[in-house]
């Protein structure tokens, strides 16, 4: 009887963390970026009650007898397929198409998202709603990326090729190679910089941190 009402109980204990994971993505229906979830149930151990015997010339085999114990989580499995295209109007707003996730930086930490809604903050710096600095590379004269992650900006310093004494930025846009371009009052468009991407091994690996972002971990890759 014990055996039973355990069983039933683990039962409804995994069904409840299952409504919870469809509730969050219910809610999440119109969030940039979000990833839906799904739940991946397992039983647990068996109890042995007889275990299993070999033929002999006097009596044929038996198969083990065992009583299960209910069920469990196992995992909890995000779906990362590319969610359908939206055409915004905004030129901070962009997508990836195909794998990766953008890089923010958020104090000393990089988070990765797939949300893409950007947008350039009082001193130009391009940022998630949150406020986290997105990450790119800046460019050599022949346009390859150069060093290491960047805060990207709309910085004329970046600007290759230079920018001459008294030149101003009039517009800029985002490319589809994830380029930073400015166009400038003496009729020269010029690079800012490249946002970076990241890919990893193991996406499903990654810990969910909040604000439609992830962190790395021991498994991500």
């Amino acid at each position: 009887m014990l055996r039973s009402l355990f069983a039933g109980i683990s039962g409804l204990r995994v069904h409840q963390t299952m409504l919870d994971v469809t509730g969050n993505n219910i809610a999440n229906a119109n969030t940039i970026g979000y990833k839906s979830s799904s739940t991946i149930f397992q039983d647990t151990l068996s109890q042995m009650l007889t275990g299993a015997s070999g033929a002999t010339p006097d009596r044929g085999g038996s198969n083990p007898i065992q009583i299960g114990l209910g069920v469990q989580l196992a995992a909890t499995a995000t779906n990362f397929l590319q969610g359908s295209t939206q055409t915004t109007g905004r030129l901070t707003d962009v997508m990836l198409q195909g794998d990766g996730f953008f890089v923010t930086r958020k104090g000393n930490e990089n988070l990765y998202t797939r949300a893409g809604a950007f947008t350039f903050d009082e001193g130009g710096n391009l940022v998630s709603p949150t406020g986290n600095y997105v990450q790119g590379y800046l460019l050599d004269a022949a346009g390859n990326p150069t060093g290491g992650l960047v805060d990207m900006s709309l910085d004329p310093a970046n600007a290759v090729p230079a920018v001459p004494v008294g030149v101003e930025m009039t517009s800029y846009s985002i490319g589809s190679d994830g380029k930073i371009r400015g166009v400038f009052d003496d009729g020269v468009q010029r690079e800012l910089g490249q946002l970076a991407i990241a890919d990893f091994d193991n996406p499903m690996g990654l810990e969910k941190v909040g604000e439609t972002s992830f962190r790395e971990s021991a498994n991500s890759g």
